[in-house]
């Protein structure tokens, strides 16, 4: 995505936490048809510093990872929690923000298969309004090439 140099997924502080109880450190076999042979191993890693939720814990804004173990790319996990004072937004770490009704239809990008990957992914579509919000206003711009 040309707003954004890698994926980053938000879940509720209720579904951190049944996931740190329960999964921390587990390993995940998944397989398809449209993957290699013998599918892919994924590691779920929840970092104990996902209990502070204070913006001041910079040094760990990153709650838990998504690993995939043959290649270590992996996927930034973060909490959103409510944020203090203001019904219906949620709040990470990092002090970006979102409300809580932008956040509820989940739709599935197919990646191209020239990425290397080919695998879908499930994303929250974003408005044009909440991508120029995080990334600016040129962000979407139309550009043709010379």
């Amino acid at each position: 995505m040309p707003w954004d140099s890698d994926i980053d997924v938000q879940v509720s502080l209720p579904t951190m936490d049944f996931l740190a109880r329960y999964y921390n450190m587990t390993m995940h076999h998944y397989s398809s048809p449209e993957m290699p042979p013998g599918g892919r191993n994924y590691m779920l890693e929840i970092n104990p510093g996902y209990v502070n939720g204070s913006p001041d814990d910079w040094l760990n804004v990153i709650d838990a990872r998504w690993i995939d173990t043959e290649t270590g790319v992996f996927i930034d996990i973060t909490t959103a929690r409510p944020k203090s004072g203001e019904k219906g937004v949620v709040q990470i770490k990092d002090q970006h923000q979102y409300e809580v009704s932008g956040l509820g239809t989940i739709a599935l990008l197919k990646t191209g298969a020239d990425d290397g990957h080919g695998i879908g992914a499930r994303l929250v579509p974003f408005t044009r309004q909440s991508i120029r919000r995080e990334a600016g206003q040129d962000t979407l711009q139309l550009r043709v090439a010379a």
